[in-house]
C-alpha cells in the first residue's frame, strides 16, 4: 500500500501538471511549484528514509496529500477556465514573456531601498549583539531572536520582495544589482532563519522563470539544489561555530554529519505528518485557530486586546523522526502545507482553506499577468517560494506574508500615483521613455 499511494502521487502530479500546461502554456503555478518537490522527497524518504535510520515512510500522509492537490489544480483549473475565458494560454504564456512596462524604474528604486537598508540591518546586527551579550553570542538563538524583532524585523521582511525583484531581473551586466543582493542575503544568513534566506532566492527564480529570462533545464535545478545546500550548510554552519561545536574542516564525520542532517531538515515534514497520521492527530501545542495567527495577531497587535497567538507548532510536541538521535532537540514540529491545515483544521476545514487559498492565489497569477506589473508577480513569485516549501512546513500562518503582500500593494498605490500624478514624480519613478 505505502509503494501504491507513492505510485499514485506520481502519476497525479505528472498527469495534472500536464493538462495545466495545455491550458496556461506557464510551468510557474501553484499546482507545480508545490507538487514536484514533495513528490521527489517523497520518493526519496520512500526509499531512503530507513536506511539513513529515520522512521518508515507509511502511505497515510500521501493520500492526504493526493487528495489535497487534487484540489487545489481543481480550483485553479475551474478557476483559469471560467474567469479567463477561452484564452487563457494568451494571458500567461504571452504576457508573462512581454515587457514590464515600469519594471526599469522598480528595479532602479528596489535598488536604493536594498542599499539604504544595509545601514539599517547593520543597526540591527549591532543591537542584536549587545542584548545577546557581544560578539560571541552572534550565531546563538538569544541574538535570533533580538535580531528578527523590532525595526530590523521589518527592515527584513522589506528586503524579502526587494532580492525577488533583483534577482529576477539581473543581466550578466547587472554586477551592482547582483552585489546589492547578494549583501542583503548575507545578512538574511546572520538572522539565521533558513525560510528568509531560502524563500526569496527560489522566489527570484521563479521569476526569471515566469518572465522567459531563465527555462527549466538540468542546469536551473542543479542551480537550485546547489545554492539551497550551501545556504542550509552557511546557515548551520554559522550556528554550529557560535555555539563552540566542534567542528574539524578536514574530518569525513563533520560532512557527513551535516549531509545527514540535511537529510533530517528535509525530511522532517513528510515523516513527521506521516506519524501523526499514522498514529493519530497528536496534541501539537497550539488551538486550530493557530492557523490564523497572522489575522489574529494583526488585530491584537493593533487593539491590544491580549497576548499575541504563537504561530508554528511547539517543538516539545514534536515528531522524533531520527532513529539514531531521538533526542527532544531533534524532534520535527513540521507537519508540510497540506499536514499542518489536516492536522489543525480536520479534512473538512482543511478543504475550505485550501479552496480559499488557492481562488487567492491564482487570482493574484491572473492579476501579475493581465497588469502586466513587476510588483505583483514578485509578490506571486513570493507566495510559491513558501508554496515550494510546503514539504516542509505551512507558511501562511506567519506574519511575514501578509505583511510582503501590504508592502507590495502599497507600492503598487505609490507606483501608480507617481505615473498619474506627472507633478509628484521623480526621476527616480519617471520611465526612460518618459
Amino acid at each position: 500500500m505505502d509503494l501504491a499511494a507513492v505510485i499514485a502521487l506520481v502519476i497525479e502530479v505528472v498527469v495534472l501538471s500536464q493538462i495545466e500546461f495545455r491550458v496556461v502554456k506557464t510551468r510557474i503555478t501553484p499546482f507545480n511549484v508545490l507538487a514536484f518537490p514533495y513528490t521527489v522527497l517523497i520518493i526519496f524518504a520512500y526509499f531512503f528514509a530507513s536506511p539513513l535510520g529515520f522512521i518508515p515512510l507509511s502511505g497515510g500522509s500521501v493520500v492526504v496529500w493526493i487528495g489535497g492537490l487534487f484540489l487545489l489544480w481543481t480550483v485553479g483549473m475551474v478557476l483559469m477556465v471560467l474567469f479567463v475565458g477561452s484564452d487563457p494560454v494568451r494571458l500567461f504564456s504571452t504576457q508573462l514573456k512581454s515587457s514590464f512596462p515600469t519594471e526599469t524604474y522598480t528595479v532602479r528604486l528596489a535598488m536604493w531601498i536594498g542599499t539604504l537598508s544595509v545601514p539599517l540591518l547593520c543597526y540591527g546586527v549591532i543591537r542584536a549583539k549587545t542584548i545577546a551579550g557581544g560578539w560571541m553570542a552572534i550565531g546563538s538563538p538569544e541574538f535570533k531572536d533580538a535580531y528578527l524583532h523590532g525595526l530590523p524585523a521589518h527592515i527584513v521582511v522589506l528586503c524579502l520582495p526587494i532580492v525577488i525583484l533583483l534577482l529576477g531581473t539581473a543581466t550578466s551586466k547587472s554586477r551592482l544589482q547582483l552585489a546589492v543582493a547578494a549583501i542583503i542575503v548575507l545578512f538574511l544568513l546572520i538572522g539565521q532563519e533558513k525560510g528568509n534566506t531560502l524563500q526569496p532566492l527560489i522566489g527570484g527564480l521563479l521569476y526569471r522563470l515566469a518572465t522567459g529570462r531563465a527555462a527549466i533545464s538540468l542546469k536551473s535545478i542543479g542551480i537550485l539544489v546547489l545554492c539551497g545546500a550551501l545556504v542550509f550548510a552557511g546557515i548551520n554552519l554559522f550556528t554550529w561555530s557560535a555555539a563552540d561545536v566542534p567542528l574539524p574542516m578536514l574530518d569525513a564525520d563533520t560532512y557527513f554529519h551535516l549531509a545527514r542532517y540535511s537529510c533530517f531538515y528535509a525530511l522532517s515534514g513528510p515523516l513527521a505528518f506521516d506519524d501523526a497520521v499514522r498514529y493519530g492527530t497528536r496534541d501539537l501545542g497550539l488551538p486550530p485557530e493557530a492557523i490564523f495567527s497572522s489575522f489574529i495577531n494583526l488585530y491584537r497587535a493593533t487593539t491590544g486586546s491580549a497576548e499575541l497567538l504563537g504561530a508554528g507548532s511547539t517543538k516539545g510536541n514534536g515528531v522524533a523522526i531520527d532513529l539514531i538521535d531521538d533526542s527532544v532537540a531533534h524532534n520535527s514540529n513540521v507537519y508540510t502545507f497540506f499536514g499542518t491545515l489536516y492536522l489543525y483544521l480536520g479534512g473538512l476545514g482543511a478543504s475550505l482553506y485550501v479552496a480559499v487559498a488557492t481562488l487567492l492565489i491564482y487570482l493574484l497569477l491572473i492579476l501579475a499577468s493581465s497588469t502586466r506589473n513587476e510588483l505583483f508577480l514578485a509578490l506571486y513569485c513570493f507566495v510559491c517560494a513558501q508554496l515550494f516549501f510546503g514539504f516542509f512546513e505551512f507558511y501562511f500562518w506567519h506574519l511575514t506574508t501578509l505583511e510582503v503582500t501590504f508592502l507590495m500593494i502599497g507600492a503598487f498605490v505609490v507606483q501608480s500615483l507617481s505615473r498619474t500624478n506627472k507633478k509628484y514624480s521623480t526621476a527616480l519613478f519617471r520611465h526612460p521613455s518618459q
